[in-house]
């Protein structure tokens, strides 16, 4: 029974997220997973079950909860399903097996595991990498970046949502950081167009809650949807959160799921973006997090003057969610015909993104977004440096320095103040 039940609604819309049924929300695109009292109704729209009574008669009926968390559990049901990595909102790009790259179909695709919803948004797929780069210079001429490494980072944010798929089961993905000295300087409205191309006008945000139980599930929602991304907004002075940095690091992420006694592990394919004021990372997240520093030279951030205002309304307009994929479209296809070159540094324990997303960016002009900056996320890392610079140049040498020396020259340079 549960292998034929299988086969019918195994070919409409119902996959399975490592060993869990699940379904696609035709509206949101989220994975939900499959309950005994809902698979009750929901296998009536696909089938009819039926008795059979006496003779050659058959009674249609409906099944019990029961026999639905009997076929949900069974192996017989479960295996023959469709596995299920990510839902698409728009045709993106993935890395084939044999090194191909190639944009996804829409509809299921086997070999990726991937499905595209099939209503999704089109893009021109014609764009010159020249046309591609000042399309990005004029979109974001505004923003008041601080430095031009900041608006490379953030093109490889860009292209990092673009082209997660590029990436295979296992390899770590960076996170990204940003940050401005006072509000309004339009953070979240800069990291927004990172994600509305390929996710959609409707960016999720959320905030770090203050228990560390609920942070944990806000993570293991995130996992177990195979979210593209998770924005923590809000993000308040020196950030150090164990079960971030470990969520960060993971290729499989596992927990226990909600209500449940039954354990799940899944692989790890979000990309965490922070935003917030004057953020200061902790020594762990300063290797994981690429950094985007705005700076606003107003006293008054409301008296810039903007001539080409762009909001959430503006992002959420076809025609320009279709011109950020067309320019991502275009930098990635220009690298691949490069012969895919390396960017000049990378982040160690990050190679793999850092060679493709840093590649990308680097090969377009930008410049290298994973050109290290420890010294300037990191105060202790700073303070640290600045010491055994003092000391080293010290008009006296010496190969030993007292507890009392060094601490009376941190005092002399304000480090660990």
């Amino acid at each position: 029974f549960s292998a034929s039940v299988a086969e019918v609604v195994g070919r409409n819309g119902l996959f399975r997220r490592e060993t869990t049924p699940v379904t696609i929300d035709p509206e949101t695109g989220r994975i939900e997973d499959m309950a005994a009292d809902r698979f009750r109704s929901y296998i009536q729209g696909h089938l009819t079950v039926c008795v059979q009574r006496r003779g050659p008669f058959k009674e249609p009926v409906n099944i019990a909860v029961s026999e639905a968390r009997a076929c949900l559990g069974s192996d017989a049901f479960r295996y023959p399903l469709r596995k299920l990595e990510r839902v698409n909102f728009v045709r993106l790009p993935v890395m084939r097996a044999d090194g191909r790259i190639d944009l996804l179909p829409k509809g299921y695709d086997q070999q990726s595991g991937i499905l595209t919803m099939k209503d999704c948004l089109d893009y021109p797929l014609d764009w010159s990498s020249d046309r591609a780069k000042r399309f990005i210079a004029n979109f974001f001429k505004e923003f008041p970046f601080e430095n031009p490494r900041s608006l490379a980072v953030h093109v490889s944010a860009i292209q990092s949502v673009y082209g997660a798929d590029l990436l295979r089961p296992g390899a770590k993905r960076m996170s990204f950081a940003y940050r401005a000295n006072q509000s309004r300087a339009g953070k979240g409205l800069l990291l927004q167009t990172a994600l509305v191309g390929p996710c959609g006008p409707f960016i999720q945000i959320q905030a770090i809650p203050d228990s560390k139980e609920e942070f944990r599930k806000v993570l293991d929602t995130e996992a177990l949807n195979a979210s593209r991304y998770i924005v923590l907004d809000e993000v308040e002075n020196c950030l150090r959160d164990r079960t971030l940095n470990a969520f960060i690091t993971a290729t499989f992420w596992g927990g226990r799921l909600m209500n449940s006694q039954k354990k799940f592990t899944v692989p790890q394919s979000s990309i965490v973006f922070i935003a917030g004021n004057n953020i200061d990372l902790s020594s762990d997240l300063t290797g994981r997090f690429l950094l985007v520093d705005l700076w606003v030279g107003e006293a008054d951030a409301q008296s810039r003057k903007i001539k080409h205002v762009i909001d959430e309304q503006y992002l959420a307009r076809p025609e320009v969610r279709s011109d950020l994929l067309a320019a991502s479209w275009a930098l990635l296809r220009a690298w691949d015909l490069a012969g895919r070159p390396p960017p000049s540094s990378i982040f160690r324990g990050f190679e793999t993104f850092s060679n493709i997303f840093g590649g990308i960016v680097e090969n377009a002009g930008f410049g290298n977004p994973m050109q290290s900056v420890a010294d300037v996320v990191d105060t202790d890392f700073a303070d640290m440096r600045a010491l055994v610079e003092e000391l080293s140049d010290g008009v006296v040498r010496k190969a030993e320095f007292t507890f009392d020396e060094i601490i009376e020259v941190c005092r002399r340079i304000d480090s660990f103040s």
